[in-house]
């Protein structure tokens, strides 16, 4: 089931959609990407011309960030950033927004040991990274150059990995690295909301470095036509690659134990699987990759917040295609995205998990040339 608007405005700016109506919308997009682009102009201008200041901290800051929304693979090289450098011995602090959360000031959410919040305070993304990481703090807020200075009060960070940064200005850094998903890497050429671009083509001169993700998923053809686009905008940043692929499984069973397991232990299963992300398609892909059966599959907005009728209508599909009368038996296993688990409270958990064991696929990011690539971090 396909998140309804959503997926109707998707279908419109990729162009699938034909007709009077669909171009119409089209139209009305454009004025208001118009409108967008003389917004993020007048932003960029006042920060490029020192009408305003980006401040800078005194500890290494490195942006990871993109230039369409959503999907390109952020937080699993959040978190391979933030387990070399703690490899390393670099003292590491992770910034997120908060995006989605009330909280506005700069706040402590993961001191590295335990959640200093409730989870609805954290923001899904910051609560992801507390569950992934140890001994690594994750501070969340809007003003990020006060969460740095927060940072560097309560931990003295020696580098601080500004998520989601690229279009943050007014915090300088020392690194910005630009992930292109190569699934999708332009964004249909078109800003929001005509497109999925955040900013222009041309705002790829500004990154130090650039990471195309996914590349498992597109041919040789597609990744060198990639290059060449970059490489139209900014000769001088090193382009790196980067599989994305699934890690292992994660099962919470009926009978409360917890099991990891390969990835491949998907082979042969039924799924009934939900996701909220910027990239559902993907998700959908590594499932079947690693031989599951994909039932059906519940697409919502990214950074989707759950209600108990969402799950209750999963629970009802599960019971009904499991019916004794039905010939052909439905989904044996529920699964999801990392990110969306954490959105779900302890009771949607709990209701999903009696009627079928409840998984989760983690993914992971395989850089080509790593050691290369790591070396231009630090």
């Amino acid at each position: 089931m396909l998140n309804g608007l959503q997926d109707y405005l998707l279908r419109i700016i990729s162009g699938e959609k034909k007709g009077v109506l669909p171009a119409l919308i089209r139209l009305l997009l454009s004025f208001l990407e118009i409108i967008y682009f003389l917004i993020i102009n007048m932003a960029y201008f006042l920060y490029h011309t020192g009408i305003k200041e980006s401040k800078e901290l005194p500890c290494r800051v490195i942006s990871i960030g993109n230039i369409t929304t959503g999907g390109t693979g952020k937080t699993p090289l959040v978190k391979l950033l933030a387990e070399t450098f703690k490899k390393d011995n670099y003292n590491t602090v992770i910034i997120s927004s908060g995006y989605r959360t009330d909280n506005k000031e700069a706040r402590v959410i993961y001191d590295g040991e335990k959640l200093l919040v409730s989870e609805k305070e954290a923001g899904d993304e910051a609560l992801m990274l507390s569950r992934l990481l140890s001994g690594i703090p994750v501070i969340t807020g809007k003003d990020r150059y006060l969460a740095g200075k927060l940072a560097i009060g309560e931990f003295s960070p020696d580098i601080i990995l500004l998520d989601d940064g690229f279009q943050y200005w007014q915090l300088a850094r020392d690194r910005d690295i630009v992930l292109i998903d190569a699934t999708n890497p332009f964004g249909y050429q078109h800003l929001l909301p005509g497109g999925l671009l955040r900013e222009p083509l041309k705002a790829l001169k500004r990154a130090d470095l650039f990471l195309i993700t996914k590349i498992n998923y597109v041919d040789k053809e597609k990744l060198e036509d990639i290059i060449r686009t970059i490489k139209k905008y900014n000769t001088a940043a090193p382009i790196f690659t980067a599989k994305y692929e699934s890690s292992f499984l994660r099962i919470y069973q009926k009978d409360g134990e917890v099991r990891l397991l390969p990835a491949d232990a998907l082979y042969g299963r039924k799924l009934l699987a939900f996701s909220g992300i910027g990239n559902p398609a993907s998700f959908q892909r590594s499932l079947e990759e690693c031989g599951g059966e994909v039932l059906f599959h519940y697409i919502y907005p990214d950074h989707y917040q759950y209600s108990l009728n969402d799950i209750i209508e999963m629970r009802r599909r599960i019971l009904r295609d499991n019916s004794p009368g039905v010939p052909a038996k439905g989904a044996d296993l529920i699964i999801t995205t990392e990110k969306d688990l954490v959105r779900l409270d302890r009771e949607m958990r709990s209701i999903l998990i009696a009627e079928c064991d409840l998984a989760v696929l983690e993914m992971e990011v395989k850089i080509d040339k790593k050691e290369e690539f790591f070396k231009l971090m630090i």
